[in-house]
């Protein structure tokens, strides 16, 4: 090995030693500054890399979120890497926080189709009335996440929910969102028997032979 090449080695030793040095005293002085494990994590979200900031989401499911952390996690949901947002949309559902819930809400128009999916799912478990136009036209566009979409418009049950849901109930031919509605009714029991009734009573032959069926398959179960 020449003197040239020596140099090199050494220079590379010295940069691999201080970029180790680096890590450690940066961990070492989030944890000498009392900060919290929630903290850390927020402060790991604007990681440049994708795998970086998929292990700093991971970390904050489950946990109760500071207002902090849901706002530090709402930008994620458009994150260039689709499995960071999807991610980031189950750490808010998890939170079932005024803000989080309105997060979820933008986040039913989504480009990313897992950040939608969840999103919805996520409102069907605790609905509310502000998200009813947003998952209509999940459902009426025969979205990827119709389904969770028609569950959740079931459970909220005002009008712009009814007429979604017998908008895609009245299709006369099998698509998405009528599968999506028959079955999330269905999976509602009891619950959609009164609703089913009403749209018995609809001038659209459809509809009302859909509705009949739903009526007879529940009253089965």
């Amino acid at each position: 090995m020449n003197r040239t090449q020596t140099r090199l080695l050494v220079a590379l030793i010295i940069l691999a030693l201080a970029a180790g040095l680096v890590m450690f005293v940066g961990g070492y002085s989030s944890r000498a500054l009392g900060l919290s494990p929630e903290a850390r994590a927020i402060a790991r979200l604007s990681a440049s890399e994708p795998a970086a900031r998929l292990e700093a989401v991971k970390s904050l499911r489950g946990s109760d979120l500071s207002p902090a952390a849901v706002n530090a996690l709402t930008p994620l949901l458009a994150d260039p890497d689709p499995q960071v947002g999807y991610q980031a949309a189950m750490a808010l559902g998890e939170a079932q926080t005024p803000a989080a819930r309105q997060a979820l809400i933008a986040a039913l128009d989504n480009s990313n189709s897992l950040v939608r999916i969840r999103a919805a799912e996520a409102l069907s478990a605790h609905p509310t009335a502000e998200a009813a136009p947003a998952l209509s036209r999940l459902l009426l566009n025969n979205d990827d996440a119709a389904l969770p979409a028609a569950k959740a418009l079931v459970k909220i049950d005002n009008d712009v929910a009814r007429n979604a849901l017998w908008m895609s109930l009245a299709d006369e031919k099998q698509t998405s969102r009528q599968r999506a509605a028959a079955s999330a009714l269905l999976e509602n029991g009891q619950a959609s028997v009164e609703m089913l009734k009403q749209a018995q009573l609809s001038g659209i032959p459809a509809l009302r032979a859909n509705a009949t069926v739903l009526l007879d398959q529940i009253k089965v179960q």
